[in-house]
């Protein structure tokens, strides 16, 4: 077998869960780990440009690892768009973090000990994104999870750390054997639990019992995607260092989403995950993103941002938009890496803001960092948009035109851009006071967006798009693509009232502090956890 990109990926994952295990009391493992690293990242950036390369020549997805048989409980190396993605994005996102932590952690005792769980969890996630074998694919998953523990027990004195990582710990562990049952039954199904002959089962129609797997699979990746319930164990793991969370955010919690979209093929007709994805998905990314404006804390309201996206994710694995999600993966993992990077600025900034002048129309009554009322037509535009789209959606759905996928998609979408199309109308009006032409340019800045986002879907598709499984492959249930548009355009109307409502008080008020509070889920969670 000749010497491939993907093959040096592979052995430098193999070096980082090396150093995992070595080095125990030496001071230099923090050298080690930083430069394999970024040999790990080197290597995963060519093995995707191998892979774009070599796209249209129809290479083999699954491979068997150099010098390995392929029996049935050999590992299988994947060297398909979804992992040659998946790996670059985790081995760039950790290079960056090991590069920053060198500076962070100078003089902690615990230096060492901090480096060795990185090298074991940048190892096993590569390792997850490498392996086309669901058996090799679980001891991956586990062994991400047991070197975030050890990450997030990093300074173990204290005991919000303590509750944190045995949140996360009990969690874990929920959604592991979940994946255990998802195991043997596709055992009994398939026959076998190599990716791609699963695959090429389905093709040949779905066996019995594939439904069922594909169900646990949803519940699994929900449980360690941070979705609704499992999501109170994220926003309470912040007392660990910031590339921690960086790392954690960025790379680890994703797995859930990258699991559904590397197994999407078992999802044909298992209807009930579909729908499970779509209506918790739906139901998470509402409650991140209300409990996340309420956060008077910068980590807190990322941590609330990232279940919030968690759930757009699910969403779009729900309606069988699997490019979207592994955009979306994308998108927000090099967004959140460097949110969490760079939030220790936010306090300069905040004193910047506080000592410097605010805007050019502040009265003497308004506080320099208190935003004036917006205008009714953010309310009104919230009010209407929402009930247009519904209306529009099912119309189309109803003469059968366009798949119910691509209107829920195209609709949701349509709302962001409205609304942040209106919020930049209102900032350039009424908070900045520019010119009517420098006001247009800035209530175009949305569309720009939309085109930004739309290149970027192509240039995914282009690595993705023959991977995954197709739009409208698999579908949720009618009603549920319409419950989770109606809840997240109520989310949205929601967050427009509370803004244009200046003079407070009723059941805004109300809906505040029970947003700040997290809905109080996370006080249940603590009642019911083992370890406290």
């Amino acid at each position: 077998m000749d010497l491939q990109p993907i093959h040096i990926s592979a052995a430098t994952t193999l070096a980082l869960l090396t150093a995992a295990a070595v080095g125990r009391r030496s001071q230099r493992i923090a050298g080690w780990v930083t430069g394999l690293a970024a040999a790990h990242a080197l290597a995963a950036v060519a093995a995707l440009g191998h892979r774009v390369a070599l796209a249209a020549a129809d290479a083999p997805r699954f491979t068997a690892l150099p010098g390995v048989g392929e029996g049935g409980l050999a590992p299988r190396l994947a060297q398909d768009g979804v992992a040659c993605t998946m790996l670059a994005l985790v081995a760039l996102v950790g290079f960056a973090v090991c590069r920053y932590s060198l500076r962070y952690l100078d003089g902690d005792p615990a230096r060492s000990r901090y480096f060795r769980a990185v090298a074991l969890t940048l190892g096993s996630v590569s390792a997850a994104a490498l392996l086309g074998h669901l058996g090799w694919f679980l001891v991956a998953w586990v062994g991400a999870s047991a070197g975030l523990h050890r990450l997030l027990l990093h300074d173990d004195s204290r005991p919000a750390a303590r509750r944190a990582a045995w949140t996360k710990f009990a969690v874990s562990r929920v959604g592991d054997l979940i994946l255990v049952a998802a195991l043997v039954l596709a055992w009994r199904a398939f026959g076998t639990l190599d990716m791609g002959r699963m695959f090429a089962a389905m093709d040949d129609g779905a066996p019995e019992g594939a439904g069922a797997v594909a169900a646990l699979i949803a519940l699994g990746a929900l449980a360690k995607s941070a979705q609704l319930p499992f999501h109170v164990w994220l926003p309470e793991t912040l007392d660990t260092p910031t590339p921690v969370s960086a790392l954690m955010h960025a790379g680890v919690v994703n797995a859930g989403g990258f699991l559904v979209v590397r197994t999407s093929p078992l999802f044909a007709g298992a209807e009930g995950a579909l729908t499970t994805l779509t209506l918790v998905g739906a139901g998470t990314a509402a409650l991140g993103s209300l409990v996340m404006l309420t956060q008077p804390s910068v980590k807190k309201a990322l941590a609330h941002s990232t279940v919030a996206q968690m759930g757009l994710m699910m969403l779009q694995c729900g309606l069988g938009a699997y490019t979207a999600a592994m955009l979306h993966i994308v998108a927000h993992s090099l967004y959140k890496a460097h949110a969490f990077l760079a939030s220790g600025s936010a306090v300069e900034e905040a004193r910047a803001t506080a000592l410097g002048a605010g805007p050019a129309h502040a009265g003497p009554n308004q506080s320099p960092r208190q935003s004036p009322r917006p205008g009714r037509a953010l309310a009104a535009f919230a009010l209407v948009a929402p009930a247009a789209l519904l209306i529009i959606a099912q119309a189309v759905v109803a003469r059968g035109e366009v798949p119910l996928e691509r209107v829920a998609l195209l609709a949701t979408f349509g709302l962001a851009i409205g609304v942040a199309a209106s919020d930049w109308a209102r900032i350039g009006a009424e908070e900045i006071g520019l010119t009517r032409r420098v006001h247009a340019a800035m209530a175009a800045a949305p569309i720009a967006a939309l085109g930004l986002y739309l290149a970027s879907y192509a240039a995914i598709d282009a690595i993705v798009g023959g991977d995954v499984a197709p739009l409208g492959d698999g579908r949720p249930a009618t009603a549920a693509v319409l419950i989770a548009l109606a809840g997240l355009a109520g989310t949205a109307l929601v967050q427009a009232l509370a803004r244009s409502n200046a003079r407070g008080g009723g059941w805004l008020d109300a809906l505040h502090v029970h947003a700040s509070n997290g809905f109080y889920l996370d006080v249940l969670a603590r009642r019911a956890s083992i370890r406290r």
